[in-house]
């Protein structure tokens, strides 16, 4: 990462795409809050920034941080009619703006374009403990017959089980080795298929829907290219997108805001996060 420069707000152009090395403690957040206020300068209205980053709480602390930087604006324009007027509008529309974590970005998403994902508007967000039912039904009345598992320790084994329903569909390279350094492990290697097919079937019957289903629909659509409505309904609604927290995007997420963004000549993106940008469950697939 020799070649990379220091960043100085004053170099940023409206239409490039911007990788930031941030780590934490070194005024990330605050670099976010200099590109929102560039790009509103440059006429982009707020609800036209989409800034995806981590966590709900951290979600929170955008608006809020962001709103303050707005209204500092304000004030540094006083005698500037044009751009105090700019930052009135943004700070008018502040419970627009568009700050998700990746999860709700995707429930928006399925949410606000159910004609152009051809999904069901009557779908309810699983709760996170449905799949401890199947579980114990299985180990209740199917696998207790089985040779040794009396010996397996079971809360060991629905930790794992429950981590491979929600990752398998989650990333291309699940892997669970054949050597498993555990028996419950090896169990889960030979069991796993049985439980998936029968999660898909409950969501189904019971009209659910998980926030790993969340990802892989939108991803699915949005790579669907005899289908391209959702990408251009997305780009005319975004112009930017800011990425924080960026060495926890995993690849199916970064296809998703890739094809939107980075594979547009009108819309563009900036990632901001730690020094080595990595993508979960395949360190090896690095920018």
């Amino acid at each position: 990462m020799s070649d990379l420069t220091k960043f100085e707000i004053k170099d940023f152009k409206i239409g490039q795409n911007l990788y930031i090395e941030a780590s934490a403690g070194t005024g990330k957040t605050y670099t976010i809050e200099l590109l929102v206020e560039k790009m509103l300068e440059e006429k982009i209205s707020l609800p036209e920034i989409l800034i995806v980053t981590f966590t709900e709480k951290a979600t929170g602390e955008l608006r809020d941080r962001i709103r303050c930087k707005i209204e500092d604006c304000i004030n540094i324009y006083e005698n500037n009619i044009n751009k105090k007027n700019i930052f009135i509008s943004a700070l008018r529309e502040i419970g627009n703006a568009q700050i998700y974590t990746i999860h709700s970005f995707c429930q928006s998403v399925l949410k606000n374009y159910a004609f152009e994902t051809k999904s069901s508007i009557n779908l309810e967000v699983e709760k996170g403990n449905e799949i401890d039912n199947i579980l114990d039904k299985y180990i209740r009345d199917v696998w207790i017959k089985e040779e040794g598992f009396e010996n397996l320790i079971i809360d060991n084994l629905k930790l794992i089980l429950k981590n491979v329903v929600n990752n398998y569909l989650l990333y291309y390279d699940l892997k669970i080795e054949e050597n498993g350094t555990s028996d419950e492990e090896k169990f889960a290697l030979k069991h796993f298929q049985e439980i998936i097919s029968e999660w898909q079937k409950y969501k189904k019957d019971n009209n659910l829907i998980t926030f790993t289903d969340m990802i892989n629909l939108v991803h699915e659509k949005i790579r669907d290219n005899k289908n391209t409505s959702l990408v251009e309904c997305l780009r005319n609604s975004y112009r930017y997108a800011i990425i924080d927290e960026f060495q926890d995007t995993n690849q199916k997420q970064w296809d998703i805001f890739s094809k939107i963004f980075l594979n547009s000549n009108r819309n563009n993106i900036v990632v901001v996060g730690t020094v080595y940008i990595c993508f979960p469950r395949s360190r090896n697939r690095c920018l």
